[in-house]
């Protein structure tokens, strides 16, 4: 006697099941109830002939709502502010140059707050909150007023999050109490992609560091195939990747130093804590020190 033909609605339905991980036997009692004469051995059978499983069921979890920043064209990357801890002149002096190329955009790279308050470094320096927030909308209020800001978050800036973190505070959050909201990109992310002159970078404030200049950027750009501009690690200095074909940048602090009192209060065998700054200008970078200010300052612009 020939077997009788599986329906598509039959053959949909034992699929779903199968794919639920419903065993054949269940299977076959809810075909039962639903009016569909099949026996378990028919529909193992269909299930042998399809190739149908129990498949994994999807992850509850849901994808970050948001995307890092993206940037186009020439750009001031400001590296390292610490604000209370940032050295004014110095920031200034990067911010004329930049300015006076007709760059128009800034990126602060993390670490645009030192939260000192926020550890045991603020209690010695007596350094209180309310110190720190006023000093960052100071910083904030200066940037703004003459570059659209993209700004996204360093270790220290999230520093109140994890001390607030059972309130839900995120860094977006905390910095839109005192950064103008027309003028700044806030993004939670520790980095942002750039595009300048057809080149593509990625700006990071990357969880590793290391004393030598250029290693962890280098890595950074082999990983994900774009030429790094790295902070976080203090360090300063510029090469390529081992294909040679990304720059690997290292772009030191906006901060004063004599300022930063975990660097100072305790010797280490790090280097030594280094200003710079990175212009991008039609795709070329440009590591700016207080060594070699001058040249750049002097160099006529076409």
């Amino acid at each position: 006697m020939a077997s009788q033909r599986w329906s598509e609605a039959e053959l949909l339905l034992v699929k779903t099941l199968t794919e639920q991980g419903v065993n054949s036997a269940e299977i076959a009692r809810k075909c039962r109830e639903g009016g569909i004469s099949r026996t378990q051995k028919a529909i193992m059978r269909i299930q042998a002939r399809k190739g149908w499983r129990a498949q994994v069921p999807q992850s509850p979890l849901k994808r970050h709502a948001t995307k890092p920043l993206h940037v186009e064209g020439d750009v001031l990357v400001l590296p390292d502010i610490h604000a209370p801890c940032h050295d004014a002149r110095w920031i200034n002096r990067v911010c004329d140059l930049a300015y006076k190329w007709n760059i128009k955009q800034a990126i602060i790279a993390g670490d645009l707050a030192d939260f000192n308050s926020f550890s045991v470094f603020g209690r010695d320096a007596g350094i209180d909150a309310d110190m720190e927030l006023d000093s960052l909308s100071a910083v904030m209020d200066a940037l703004c007023a003459s570059f659209e800001i993209y700004y996204f978050a360093g270790n220290h800036d999230v520093r109140p999050c994890r001390a607030l973190r059972d309130a839900g505070l995120n860094v977006k959050w905390l910095m839109r109490m005192f950064t103008p909201d027309e003028h700044c990109h806030i993004s939670d992310w520790f980095w942002c992609t750039l595009t300048s002159g057809g080149a593509q970078y990625h700006v990071e404030h990357p969880k590793n560091t290391s004393i030598n200049a250029g290693i962890v950027p280098a890595k950074l750009a082999s990983a994900y195939l774009k030429s790094t501009i790295g902070t976080h690690g203090h360090v300063w200095g510029m090469r390529r990747d081992v294909s040679g074909k990304y720059w690997a940048i290292d772009s030191g602090v906006c901060a004063d130093p004599d300022l930063l009192l975990y660097t100072t209060m305790r010797h280490s065998t790090r280097p030594i804590v280094y200003q710079g700054a990175v212009i991008v200008r039609d795709s070329v970078p440009i590591l700016l020190s207080p060594d070699n200010m001058t040249f750049y300052e002097t160099m006529k612009i076409a």
